[in-house]
């Protein structure tokens, strides 16, 4: 995107995420209002809950080899959508990891709500469609097995509505604070569930079906963050 390669040379840290299965639910926005410091980006009336595991690796900072102990990790998160300052966003609830660097350096430069918990995954090799990721913290366990299918060689408007999005926007002590997602246009493909189970929603006091409405992967992408700017919402 144009607009993303005009803040490229300003990136603050760098990564790769792999194996990015988006699960996502599509709700009566009231559930979640009152969760939400930000105006709901709707779709058809709906507002819409994602699961997202996936792997992340490569991490380093401008100037910095990769980070000892914290260069890869598995997350497993849960977002909603979100629009300020007319800008299509992400809004996460909670950020599971299972780094405790990885944790730390989150929440100390980005200020986002990661939590440590014990994470499994089986990823798909090139010659399978298996993924399985399972996560545990305290009383709260998720668990996903999922087969990848074809590669999406035209996006239908969800598909796009759902990933086209570079901006991310948080709350912190009383402040609006914005990050850029800097990286090219998503390869998706369609998956389906084979079983999926856990009690990862009442996190976040939700309540949903068990199986998803909508399902995506992504096999890889290169990510950079310039440093998070504080916003008015004005």
């Amino acid at each position: 995107m144009k607009n993303n390669q005009r803040t490229h040379q300003n990136w603050l840290i760098k990564q790769k995420w792999e194996h990015v299965m988006f699960l996502t639910w599509f709700i009566d926005p009231e559930l979640i209002r009152n969760k939400v410091p930000f105006e709901l980006d709707l779709i058809e009336g709906k507002a819409a809950i994602s699961i997202v595991p996936f792997k992340m690796s490569k991490i380093r900072f401008r100037g910095l080899p990769e980070i000892p102990f914290a260069s890869a990790l598995l997350e497993l998160n849960i977002r909603t959508y979100v629009r300020v300052q007319n800008k299509p966003g992400i809004y996460f609830f909670t950020l599971d990891t299972d780094s405790f660097f990885g944790k730390i350096l989150a929440n100390q430069f980005f200020k986002l709500p990661y939590e440590y918990a014990k994470i499994s995954a089986e990823f798909p090799l090139p010659d399978k469609s298996e993924y399985r990721f399972f996560s545990s913290r305290s009383e709260y366990q998720w668990k996903l097995n999922a087969s990848i299918e074809d590669e999406i060689t035209k996006k239908h408007e969800t598909d796009l509505w759902m990933t086209e999005r570079y901006h991310l926007f948080q709350k912190h002590r009383g402040k609006t604070l914005m990050g850029t997602v800097i990286h090219s246009p998503w390869n998706l493909k369609r998956a389906s569930i084979n079983e999926i189970s856990g009690n990862f929603m009442d996190t976040i006091g939700i309540k949903t079906s068990t199986t998803p409405d909508h399902i995506l992967y992504s096999s890889e992408i290169d990510v950079h963050f310039p440093s998070f700017v504080e916003i008015s919402e004005g």
